[in-house]
């Protein structure tokens, strides 16, 4: 399962900000969790969850290249919620925001 699904809200550090690309930055604070699209959309809760999001307009793309994974952030402004949509692998995005630096 941790290769499909990574919550990191109560991991993260208490600041800083992560580059997501496409001149998108990001507030560690804001991310909850990381999930692999290839894996996670094989179930249809999922499925259902990412297409709500789509119609709902909650979706931002992060890359032009064709998304790997997805972020669930808090909501900016009047949102409840967001999905970022990234070309970097799991694996390295929670290197990425659970990383703390001296």
């Amino acid at each position: 399962m941790w290769n499909k699904v990574r919550f990191v809200k109560k991991s993260l550090p208490p600041n800083g900000y992560v580059n997501m690309g496409l001149d998108r930055i990001l507030p560690r604070s804001s991310v909850i969790g990381l999930f692999d699209l290839d894996s996670v959309t094989v179930q249809k809760d999922s499925r259902n969850f990412v297409s709500l999001a789509q119609k709902k307009g909650e979706i931002e793309d992060a890359t032009t290249d064709l998304p790997v994974t997805f972020l669930l952030c808090d909501g900016k402004d009047d949102k409840k919620q967001s999905v970022l949509l990234t070309s970097f692998s799991l694996t390295t995005l929670h290197t990425h925001i659970t990383r703390t630096f001296p």
